[in-house]
C-alpha cells in the first residue's frame, strides 16, 4: 500500500506541474485505478479521480492510441456505478476510429467491436483494408482477423483460408518476433477450422497431425473442443 501512496503522490505532483502532459494524466489515471481497486472505503472516489485522469488524457492527445486504450480499459474494467460499461468502451473506439481511421490500433480494435457486434460486412471491409497495408505487421493483422470473421460468421471461408495462407507465408519473414501478433500454431487452429466447415477433411487431418505437441493450454482446449466436433 505503501507503494500506491507513493506513487499517487508523484502523479499528483507530476499532473501539477505538467497540466497538459497527457502522459502525466495517463499515469495518474493508471495510479488511481490501482488505489481503488485495493481500497475499500476510498475506492469511490479514487476510481472517479481514475475516469477523469483517462478522460483528459484522452483529451489533450485524442489520436494517441495508448491514451485510447487507458480510457478503455477503464471503461471495460470499472463497475457502472463509476462510470463503467461495455457500451463507453465501444462508443469510444469508434469515435476515435471516425476521428483518426489510417491509426492501425483505431482499425483493429474498431474490427474487433464489429466482430462482437456480428457487422460481418463492415468488418471485412475493414479487415481487407489492413491486408493492402505498407508495414508487415498491419498487414498480417488483417489477414488474421480476417480469416477470424470467416470463421465467426460462417462465410467466405474459401477468401479465409487464403488470408491464413498468406499469413503463414509472411509470417516467416518477420526480421524478428511480434508477440502482438498470434502465433503460427493459432493461425493452423484457425485454418483447421476453416477446412472443418468446408468439409476438407485431408487438410483438415494434416494439420491435426502437424500440432505442436508442446502447444500452449488454451490452444490445447480449443483443438479438443474442435476435434470432439467431428
Amino acid at each position: 500500500m505503501e507503494q500506491y501512496d507513493q506513487a499517487e503522490t508523484i502523479s499528483q505532483q507530476w499532473i501539477q506541474d505538467k497540466p497538459k502532459d497527457a502522459n502525466a494524466w495517463f499515469w495518474h489515471g493508471r495510479v488511481m485505478a490501482v488505489q481503488a481497486s485495493s481500497s475499500f472505503f476510498s475506492a469511490f472516489s479514487y476510481a472517479n479521480e481514475s475516469l477523469e485522469a483517462f478522460k483528459k488524457a484522452v483529451e489533450l492527445e485524442p489520436s494517441n492510441p495508448m491514451m485510447v486504450m487507458g480510457l478503455v480499459g477503464y471503461y471495460r474494467n470499472a463497475p457502472s456505478i463509476v462510470g463503467g460499461g461495455e457500451a463507453h468502451a465501444r462508443a469510444l473506439i469508434k469515435q476515435s476510429y471516425i476521428g483518426y481511421p489510417e491509426r492501425y490500433e483505431f482499425q483493429l480494435h474498431y474490427g474487433l467491436v464489429l466482430q462482437e457486434e456480428k457487422d460481418w460486412t463492415d468488418a471485412f471491409q475493414l479487415f481487407e483494408r489492413m491486408m493492402s497495408a505498407e508495414r508487415l505487421n498491419e498487414r498480417l493483422m488483417g489477414y488474421y482477423q480476417f480469416a477470424r470473421t470467416s470463421i465467426f460468421s460462417e462465410s467466405r471461408t474459401a477468401d479465409g483460408v487464403t488470408a491464413l495462407n498468406r499469413y503463414l507465408k509472411e509470417l516467416t519473414t518477420l526480421q524478428k518476433p511480434d508477440t502482438s501478433l498470434p502465433s503460427a500454431d493459432w493461425a493452423r487452429y484457425r485454418l483447421a477450422q476453416l477446412y472443418a466447415h468446408q468439409g476438407a477433411q485431408q487438410q483438415f487431418n494434416e494439420l491435426v497431425k502437424a500440432r505442436d505437441k508442446h502447444e500452449e493450454e488454451t490452444l490445447n482446449e480449443a483443438w479438443q473442443s474442435l476435434l470432439s466436433k467431428r
